[in-house]
């Protein structure tokens, strides 16, 4: 078994009995996609370390909110790329968002993002500042 060196860790999620984005450190992995994420990064690139940001309740659900907590967090780390495995259709996402993917790019990370399955563009992969990428 490969040895998955985690940094750090923390999980943004949409309360929706208190209408608020809150913060915990469950990231456990309910539906294996971000386990299978790192997985395929550690086949090419042995030597990594992690830092885990969760974005999705129980359900595998998130929302702009959660979205926006997260990355403007992120923006805020040390670290060179910044994965995200998951997406969302929104017919006008919010220009915040795309603000915070632009400092995250000019602060010199790299953004990777999934393109939700079965569309050919999604937030945040839309934006310029983000690599987008289709499974």
């Amino acid at each position: 078994m490969k040895r998955i060196n985690i940094v750090g860790r923390i999980h943004f999620e949409y309360d929706y009995y208190s209408d608020t984005v809150i913060t915990n450190t469950d990231v456990e992995d309910l539906n294996g996609h971000g386990t299978m994420c790192i997985e395929t990064i550690l086949r090419t690139f042995k030597n990594v370390d992690f830092y885990v940001v969760k974005m999705l309740n129980v359900s595998g659900f998130s929302n702009e909110s959660v979205f926006l907590r997260a990355l403007d967090y992120v923006s805020t780390l040390d670290v060179d790329i910044v994965a995200i495995c998951s997406s969302f259709i929104e017919k006008s996402p919010s220009s915040e968002l795309e603000r915070i993917c632009n400092r995250i790019k000019g602060n010199g990370k790299i953004i990777i993002a999934s393109v939700k399955n079965g569309a050919k563009t999604s937030v945040p992969a839309i934006y310029p500042s983000v690599i987008g990428v289709i499974g």
